[in-house]
C-alpha cells in the first residue's frame, strides 16, 4: 500500500513540474521582455550619442585645420563666414529641375529630382509641375535621365 501511495505521489509531482515548466514558455513568447525594452532604449541612446560625438569630433578637427591654415598664411583675422541668403533667391536661381540620383532597387528604377527646393522620386515618363511649369522625366538616347519642360 505504501508503494502505491509513493508511486502516485511521485507521478503527481513529476507531472506537475512538467506542466509548470511549459506554461512560462508560452507567456514569455507573447510578451516583450522588460530587459529587452531597456536594452533597445540603451542602444538607441548610444547610437544618438555616437552620432553627436562624431559630429563634434569633425567640428574640432575642422577648427584645428582652419587654425593651422591661418598660421601658414600668416593672417590673424578670422575667416569671413558666408551670409545666409533667402531661400526664395536660391530657388529662383535654380528654377530648372535637375536629376540628382538614379536608384534601381528590386527591379524598380526611381529617380530623385530636385525642383524648386523640393525633392521628388519619379519614374520614367512621370509628369510633375514646379514653379508654374509642367515637366516630364525622360531618358535620352545615351541612357541618362533628363527633365524636360512639357507643354
Amino acid at each position: 500500500m505504501q508503494k502505491v501511495i509513493m508511486v502516485s505521489l511521485l507521478v503527481f509531482i513529476i507531472g506537475g513540474r512538467l506542466v509548470y515548466a511549459e506554461v512560462p514558455q508560452v507567456i514569455n513568447e507573447n510578451k516583450p521582455n522588460i530587459q529587452q525594452d531597456e536594452f533597445l532604449r540603451v542602444m538607441e541612446d548610444n547610437l544618438s550619442f555616437e552620432k553627436e560625438k562624431r559630429q563634434l569630433v569633425n567640428e574640432v578637427a575642422l577648427e584645428k585645420l582652419r587654425s593651422e591654415l591661418k598660421k601658414l598664411r600668416g593672417t590673424t583675422t578670422s575667416p569671413v563666414m558666408p551670409v545666409a541668403t533667402d531661400k526664395n533667391d536660391i530657388r529662383e536661381e535654380f528654377s530648372q529641375p535637375t536629376v540628382i540620383l538614379v536608384s534601381k532597387i528590386g527591379g524598380l528604377t526611381r529617380v530623385l529630382v530636385s525642383a524648386a527646393g523640393d525633392k521628388l522620386y519619379l519614374s520614367k515618363g512621370e509628369r510633375f509641375s514646379s514653379g508654374g511649369k509642367n515637366y516630364i522625366l525622360e531618358m535620352d538616347g545615351t541612357g541618362k535621365y533628363q527633365v524636360k519642360e512639357h507643354k
